[in-house]
């Protein structure tokens, strides 16, 4: 998937990946520099990185859903903002409930490049 999808397409797409744990399909979502900044600042550089950091966390996790609030492009379309809606099991039993804003960037090539996700309170 490339600049043949719009940036709404492409994010969409990555977060049903996620949904369905699907990170091979994810990684062709993702430029190879993506740069992803946490809600406590916490930074992963580069696909091979984030994605090793989303398998960690999905690791054990059952009963995961999302739902996507509201997905609205920028008026250049080079970015994306989505408020959503997680809740999961973890492994070791705890149910966690959070709600996010997520800024993606997306490169000239059609990929995921920065992501920022911030906790709504």
């Amino acid at each position: 998937m490339s600049g043949e999808h719009s940036p709404v397409e492409v994010v969409m797409s990555f977060l049903a990946c996620g949904g369905r744990r699907d990170f091979s399909q994810a990684r062709d979502l993702l430029d190879a520099d993506i740069t992803r900044v946490g809600p406590d600042g916490d930074v992963k550089s580069g696909r091979n990185e984030y994605l090793a950091y989303l398998e960690i966390i999905m690791r054990g996790a059952t009963n995961y859903v999302y739902e996507v609030r509201r997905c609205v492009p920028s008026a250049d379309g080079r970015t994306v903002l989505v408020e959503i809606d997680e809740s999961l099991t973890q492994a070791d039993g705890v149910e966690m409930n959070v709600s996010e804003a997520m800024i993606f960037d997306i490169t000239p090539a059609g990929l995921i490049g920065r992501l920022s996700v911030y906790t709504k309170l």
